[in-house]
């Protein structure tokens, strides 16, 4: 029973297969109801919904099926998840700053070289950070389903069918965290995406680039040497970035007025 996978139909469109648990997941967040047609896979005996005895009256409400999102001028048909896991947003928070923090320390050079030097403030190498780890982070979740911070945390990203995302998908996902989830770096307008971003985690259970995407997060248990790690790298990185913070003051107050005489 718990091997069986369904395909259903929503306006003559089929979808699926899914598993029993990724049915009644799409029961509750009213993608299907009770008169949505369903099959076994293999099988061509359509049935609705509420006919299908392995789903129980507590299983199927009386919700409408939700409104389908536009994705480039076409309706988005792919399953939309909403994990059953408690969505941990702190956790998704300090992965994703401990993976700036990473890529920064890599790459804070390349992007001071290339910056015209009346550009040079802290704010504009951070804003850069954060867009060049777009590409970077797209590679890792369509490699790993994973970046470093993700790996620590105990967090991965994929299709409800466990497969990686393309990097086609995944560079979408990343430029969607990039302006609504960190607002492209931009003060003031960062924050207030964060906190938008984290209470509709937290309301929604599921993030509005991963609702468009129909992305399953997983998240796993923090075990003692993670968190042993992620303690050790945040306080040996802000002591590495708070000195090279003061590098860029000191660098910017003597080199910039010689650059104007």
């Amino acid at each position: 029973m718990g091997n069986q996978k369904w395909l259903y139909r929503i306006d003559d469109k089929q979808f699926g297969p899914v598993t029993t648990e990724e049915m009644k997941s799409l029961i509750e967040i009213g993608r299907v109801g009770p008169q949505t047609p369903i099959t076994e896979e293999g099988s061509e005996n359509w049935i609705s919904l509420e006919d299908a005895h392995i789903f129980t009256h507590g299983d199927i409400d009386q919700k409408e099926p939700m409104v389908r999102e536009k994705k480039d001028g076409f309706e988005n048909q792919r399953l939309v998840e909403r994990s059953l896991d408690v969505p941990h947003p702190w956790h998704r928070f300090w992965a994703r700053i401990l993976d700036y923090m990473i890529f920064a320390f890599f790459f804070s050079k390349f992007f001071i070289y290339i910056l015209p030097l009346h550009f040079m403030s802290s704010h504009m190498v951070l804003m850069s950070i954060i867009f060049g780890w777009v590409f970077v982070e797209a590679m890792f979740l369509c490699t790993w389903k994973k970046t470093l911070g993700k790996w620590l945390f105990n967090i991965s990203v994929e299709h409800q069918n466990g497969q990686r995302l393309t990097y086609r998908d995944a560079l979408a996902r990343s430029f969607s965290v990039w302006w609504l989830g960190v607002g492209a770096g931009i003060p003031v307008v960062s924050l207030i995406t964060m906190i938008v971003g984290c209470v509709k985690l937290s309301n929604n259970r599921i993030t509005t680039w991963d609702n468009k995407g129909a992305y399953k997060i997983t998240h796993g248990k923090l075990s003692w040497w993670r968190i042993s790690i992620i303690t050790v790298l945040y306080v040996l990185l802000g002591y590495i970035f708070l000195t090279v913070n003061v590098w860029i003051v000191q660098y910017t107050m003597t080199i910039l007025p010689k650059l104007w005489v």
